[in-house]
């Protein structure tokens, strides 16, 4: 069923991680819902006709940190027109955090920007291949061992 605007949930991020370079809202449809939300609200900058991701997608797949992207006539995204070769992660928590300082200290200390929307969700940047192997790696030691579950934001290669 298609939702009128009015009607449709929206996540939004409330700390960008580039939040000083950002000067333009858009927003994106969610391609697979979750559960209350059908529309992600994002940050960027204006570059000519162009935006660039000044946030990192919570739940769009193929849109990274620093893309540029163009939007519709209504303010949503498009496409991605020019990949900058960042790597979205997703981590789930299996537990509520009662302090995510420790946690996001750890995420940032291995190189990742990080993004939270809740005390069990987190978006995940790494800027390089390099830097996305490695986070990728201890994500999954962190999933073996029960702490969270993890994907990819990406579904093709850039």
């Amino acid at each position: 069923m298609i939702m009128e605007p009015s009607e449709r949930s929206i996540v939004v991020h409330r700390a960008p991680i580039w939040r000083d370079r950002a000067d333009y809202i858009f927003r994106a449809a969610i391609p697979d819902p979750a559960p209350t939300a059908s529309i992600e609200q994002l940050w960027g900058r204006k570059q000519g006709h162009l935006i660039e991701v000044c946030c990192i997608p919570y739940f769009l797949y193929d849109v990274n940190l620093g893309d540029l992207v163009s939007l519709s006539d209504e303010n949503t995204l498009e496409s991605v027109v020019e990949d900058k070769g960042h790597c979205t992660f997703r981590a789930f928590f299996s537990e509520h955090l009662e302090s995510i300082a420790d946690v996001d200290r750890d995420l940032r200390g291995r190189g990742a920007g990080t993004e939270w929307l809740s005390n069990r969700l987190v978006a995940l940047d790494a800027p390089s291949g390099e830097a996305a192997s490695e986070l990728s790696a201890f994500l999954a030691t962190l999933e073996n061992r029960g702490v969270l579950e993890y994907e990819t934001g990406r579904l093709r290669s850039p």
